[in-house]
């Protein structure tokens, strides 16, 4: 695979071979991390989960069909408890359809999640395209802290140096009151979300989890693809705002991410700029 480079708010991949890759559909990938320890039983928060699911399906197949020349969408889902594992590698957002998630009976280790993230997150992975590709999706959804025993800190650390992660649109969903009001649980996800004032998201009962999740998703993923559509030279092909509501997410074209951004912002409406970001991080 030829060499990428960084230019503007994208990856680009030159060429494969003597075949040029300009002008080809950007790569969104958008990633799950669910949590399914037994937990996630009560109350019908797995079943809101998967209903989430069902309900958001279809509509990323309508972003899709409306973005066809510019964007591909591909959905991938992991689970996790005391180990983790993909169970759905990226797929075609207009090729998948939703198989139930169950839970298990064990407890929750952020830090197998963090890692088997990171396992992914590269070029060689599931970040590998002939093309451009755009900063990524990613929400974790979750209804308690780690278990006592996990270690989880080492292993976000890790995470934060990957450029694709760095680069991502991050998001976390708290379910259930008792995590909600939790500052444990809360502190677990501040450094995993972009912005810590829209990054993490209160889910306190099943209808809420549906809600919220897929609220949340079609409205990053329309404004990503709407606005963050770059042009050959890398800058911006769309101009600002539409005027609508846009969740605090900040003006589009130069307001940034609303709050606290961690390098989101500048020239691309928000959703970050991969030239912000050492090369060597995009691993």
């Amino acid at each position: 695979m030829a060499d990428d480079f960084i230019m503007g708010s994208e990856t680009y991949t030159p060429q494969m071979g003597g075949m040029s890759t300009k002008g080809t559909q950007k790569l969104l990938n958008i990633f799950f991390v669910v949590d399914i320890s037994g937990s996630m039983r009560a109350e019908g928060r797995i079943h809101a989960v998967n209903e989430a699911f069902t309900q958001m399906v279809p509509a990323l197949r309508q972003v899709q069909l409306d973005c066809m020349s510019e964007f591909e969408l591909r959905i991938a889902i992991m689970t996790f408890d005391e180990t983790a594992r993909w169970i759905v590698a990226p797929t075609p957002i207009l090729e998948y359809n939703h198989e139930e998630i169950d839970c298990s009976q064990w407890v929750t280790y952020f830090s197998r999640a963090f890692r088997t993230l990171g396992d992914k997150l590269t070029r060689n992975e599931y970040m590998a395209h002939t093309g451009k590709i755009a900063q990524p999706y990613i929400m974790l959804m979750t209804d308690g802290e780690p278990t006592k025993e996990d270690n989880y800190k080492p292993e976000l650390d890790k995470l934060l140096e990957n450029g694709w992660f760095k680069s991502a649109q991050r998001f976390a969903v708290l379910i259930g009151r008792d995590t909600i009001n939790s500052p444990s649980a809360r502190a677990a996800v501040e450094k995993f979300v972009s912005n810590t004032t829209e990054g993490i998201i209160n889910a306190a009962d099943a209808a809420a989890i549906a809600a919220e999740v897929q609220a949340k998703t079609i409205h990053t993923v329309v404004n990503m693809t709407k606005h963050n559509v770059i042009d050959d030279l890398g800058g911006s092909s769309e101009g600002g705002s539409d005027g609508g509501d846009d969740g605090g997410f900040g003006g589009f074209g130069g307001g940034g991410f609303g709050g606290d951004d961690g390098g989101f912002g500048g020239d691309f409406g928000g959703f970050g700029d991969f030239g912000g970001f050492d090369d060597g991080s995009f691993i």
